[in-house]
């Protein structure tokens, strides 16, 4: 809904059916935190997009790219890249910790880098 208001395209792809064996609202919290992140830095107009198969849940979203050098940082609890430092333009620099945190509490691996085209970010949650 509020990927709608903000005029982003919005699209899910379920490619199977996928049973995960772990804590619901952990996942459903990492889900949230990488979600938000996403429309928080989707430009009106871009789009966000997620897949599910059964070996990952896909998340990418065109937006500026994070620096490879402060790819390491965001992770880290308060980090905030600098073109989002003000808290209009983003979060207070936990969401990404608590998705750090709560993968690894589930024994979930990730990969999160940037895309080339078009530019933006992609996370990627491995289910097993």
């Amino acid at each position: 809904l509020i990927a709608k208001a903000k005029e982003i395209d919005f699209s899910l792809s379920i490619q199977e059916k996928c049973v995960l064996h772990t804590s619901r609202k952990s996942l459903e919290r990492i889900l949230s935190n990488l979600l938000s992140n996403a429309v928080s830095y989707t430009k009106p107009g871009h789009k966000i997009s997620v897949v599910l198969t059964t070996q990952h849940i896909k998340i990418e979203n065109e937006c500026i790219p994070i620096a490879p050098e402060k790819l390491s940082h965001v992770f880290e609890p308060f980090y905030r890249p600098d073109f989002s430092r003000d808290r209009k333009d983003g979060g207070n620099g936990l969401g990404l910790y608590i998705v750090d945190t709560l993968s690894k509490a589930l024994k979930l691996s990730y990969q999160f880098q940037a895309a080339e085209n078009p530019p933006g970010m992609c996370f990627t949650l491995f289910l097993s």
